[in-house]
């Protein structure tokens, strides 16, 4: 078993400037490798481009139609040629058999396929199609189901590359430890409160934004009553010590950084928490803030 924790973070294919920065990241690695805690990696970047009718976790705003394959390509091998993998975040769990011709989505994952890349899904009808129709992806079983089923979850570690665990479990070793520690994925940060009940409308609120459809503004994560009903009781983000202590103690090294919704100082933050030396954390803010 290698002793390297793997970190899939949010980002990177999208248009804002956030995302731009994450090539930056990549690059003050490979050229300013003191700065950063050895044995973290980056495994990935899960995102997508925008105005994918299949896209969820988060509205991206854009016009499909005006994507350049050629454009997504310099994104995407940037990483690929790093042996980073792209993720992407196709969970949008409405979709039907109308659906899934989308030109612009069938161009995006043919130009990528690989087996260093991977497709989040939610929806069983799409995760069937990219089987049948892109085989040399990963397929990752994404933390969008809401379900805290553990026997659903023990199921879907054997289906699939990768299960996203509910970030509810962090903390609890002995439930993490019944999972095979390389199938199964911890989210580092959730924005929300411990068993939201809103979680699974939110994800379909954002699953119908995508598609087109009308939504009620009352719908959305970021205007979920119970985050102002109980402010206190935000899921705490687990520390780089707590990361350590799951690895330790589980076996799992593979975590992921979910912050594709923050700006870019937040980001940044979260990054040099989780990678930085921190006699290092201020020359690498400014690197990152400097360009």
């Amino acid at each position: 078993m290698t002793n390297t924790l793997s970190v899939s973070i949010g980002g990177g294919l999208a248009c804002t400037e956030a995302d731009k920065y994450l090539q930056r990241f990549i690059l003050a690695k490979e050229f300013h490798s003191e700065w950063f805690y050895p044995g973290i990696e980056v495994k990935s970047f899960f995102d997508s481009f925008p105005g994918l009718i299949w896209n969820g976790g988060r509205v991206m705003e854009g016009m499909a139609e005006s994507l350049s394959i050629a454009e997504c390509k310099k994104k995407v091998e940037f990483f690929n040629q790093r042996n980073i993998g792209v993720y992407f975040t196709f969970t949008n769990n409405l979709l039907t058999e109308e659906h899934l011709p989308n030109t612009v989505c069938n161009q995006v994952l043919k130009a990528f396929e690989s087996p260093l890349n991977a497709v989040i899904v939610c929806s069983k009808l799409l995760e069937n199609y990219i089987r049948s129709s892109y085989p040399q992806y990963k397929i990752i079983y994404s933390v969008t189901h809401v379900t805290y089923d553990k026997a659903i979850l023990l199921k879907a570690a054997k289906e699939y590359d990768l299960v996203v665990i509910p970030p509810e479990w962090n903390r609890d070793l002995a439930l993490l430890s019944c999972f095979p520690a390389e199938k199964v994925e911890i989210m580092l940060c959730e924005p929300c409160i411990p068993y939201c009940p809103n979680r699974k409308e939110h994800y379909r609120a954002t699953d119908k934004a995508n598609l087109g459809y009308t939504v009620d503004p009352e719908a959305s994560p970021h205007k979920c009553k119970y985050k102002a009903l109980f402010p206190g009781e935000l899921m705490k983000d687990l520390s780089l010590a707590e990361m350590l202590t799951i690895f330790t103690e589980t076996g799992i090294r593979h975590f992921k950084l979910s912050n594709r919704a923050l700006d870019l100082p937040r980001r940044i933050e979260h990054i040099s928490r989780y990678f930085v030396r921190k006699e290092y954390a201020e020359v690498f803010t400014i690197y990152m803030t400097d360009a």
